[in-house]
């Protein structure tokens, strides 16, 4: 804190920009120091998952309409050539997405697996009835589900 005569050079008791801008940097990384940001990150992760299950069902629809029937795979790449989408995929994806067939090609099961760090056995589901009831996606498992 500089303290100068205020009747010598008309300046008065005050604190400096450094000393304000040292505070201000102190409080923000204490801040930081108590927030636990993993329920947040899991809750947008959950987010990802349930908008690209819907973009799959989605995909599923428009491959029945023009085949007769829905596509199912275990692999990303497959679903994103056959249905059209770009559902992440590399080594650093945080889901795993797999479409299940049921019966003759009448129905259809998509899931979405937490996968690589934070994987804690949650599994996001839609099925071909969840979607024809405008139903949401469903989730099992894990510690971050909701």
């Amino acid at each position: 804190m500089r303290v100068t005569n205020p009747e010598k050079s008309g300046f008065i008791k005050a604190f400096t920009l450094l000393e304000i801008m040292i505070v201000v940097v102190i409080i923000g990384i204490l801040a930081t120091l108590g927030v636990n940001y993993r329920p947040i990150v899991e809750s947008a992760l959950n987010r990802e998952a349930v908008v690209n299950l819907k973009l799959i069902a989605a995909g599923e629809r428009v491959y029945r309409l023009e085949r007769g029937e829905y596509y199912g795979s275990t692999q990303t790449s497959f679903l994103n050539t056959n249905l059209r989408l770009y559902l992440p995929m590399g080594p650093n994806v945080k889901w795993s997405y797999a479409v299940e067939i049921t019966g003759p090609g009448a129905a259809f099961t998509a899931k979405a697996t937490r996968v690589n760090a934070g994987a804690d056995g949650r599994v996001w589901e839609l099925t071909s009835a969840n979607v024809d009831n405008g139903e949401e996606p469903s989730c099992t498992g894990g510690n971050f589900c909701g």
